[in-house]
């Protein structure tokens, strides 16, 4: 890392300690990791002994970091429930972060743990909710067929939003956890490189007649429906 960022933890780490009772603090990002971009931030988690939690937006020597203070408790919910939600972030910042204070904490270093198997722990979907998104998709392509020729803005709003979770479905089908949005295309082009591209040239496209016919491509693929169609969800 750079002095000046260097400078911004240190400062961030004084102005959390003033005003927490700090157990530990994970600093992740791409800063740490070492690839970062012109606006990359810090993610600096907090375990702290109050039972709140908040999150807190600052600026430290003029790097911008976003903080997320909890209890050790919130932070095993936040693993399993986004462990559920295919969207691993929460093990993400911890596996992959730089500890600053608490190194020596067993709690802290077992939470870390903790993360790291999450991070890699297998995704197996409900097959009720990938019928649920089967189905949500399809009635949002059916919407943009709908309304694409007659008011093209509101068809690719339809569109966008159904390739977008497009996107999040393919995970969710591929048992694959959903990286961060910055790294999210490309590595569905990894997963499946038919998928990945169409996506990609998607939203590359400027035509909203290519991009029409490159959503239906996709909806063929994954989905294999384009609207309305017959399911059942489960008894309960």
């Amino acid at each position: 890392m750079k002095h000046n960022h260097d400078i911004a933890i240190d400062q961030a780490i004084d102005w959390i300690t003033d005003h927490y009772a700090v157990v530990g603090i994970v600093v992740s990002g791409s800063i740490v990791r070492g690839n970062p971009h012109a606006h990359s931030d810090f993610d600096i988690y907090v375990i702290h002994r109050d039972a709140f939690r908040q999150r807190v937006q600052r600026f430290f020597n003029g790097i911008p970091c976003e903080i997320f203070i909890n209890t050790a408790d919130h932070v095993y919910s936040y693993l399993d429930s986004d462990w559920k939600d295919n969207r691993p972030t929460t093990a993400h910042m911890l596996s992959t972060g730089r500890i600053y204070l608490g190194e020596d904490d067993p709690d802290l270093l077992k939470l870390i743990d903790t993360a790291r198997t999450y991070l890699v722990k297998p995704y197996i979907a409900d097959p009720q909710r990938i019928l649920a998104y089967r189905y949500a998709i399809a009635l949002l392509f059916e919407d943009a067929t709908d309304t694409i020729a007659s008011d093209p803005a509101t068809g690719l709003y339809f569109l966008n939003k159904a390739v977008d979770e497009l996107i999040e479905f393919a995970y969710m089908k591929y048992q694959v956890p959903m990286p961060r949005a910055k790294e999210r295309l490309a590595a569905l082009k990894k997963i499946d490189s038919a998928v990945g591209t169409l996506v990609e040239s998607y939203f590359i496209s400027m035509d909203i007649g290519e991009k029409y016919q490159l959503a239906s491509k996709l909806i063929t693929i994954l989905i294999g429906e384009k609207g309305f169609f017959e399911w059942e969800s489960a008894r309960q």
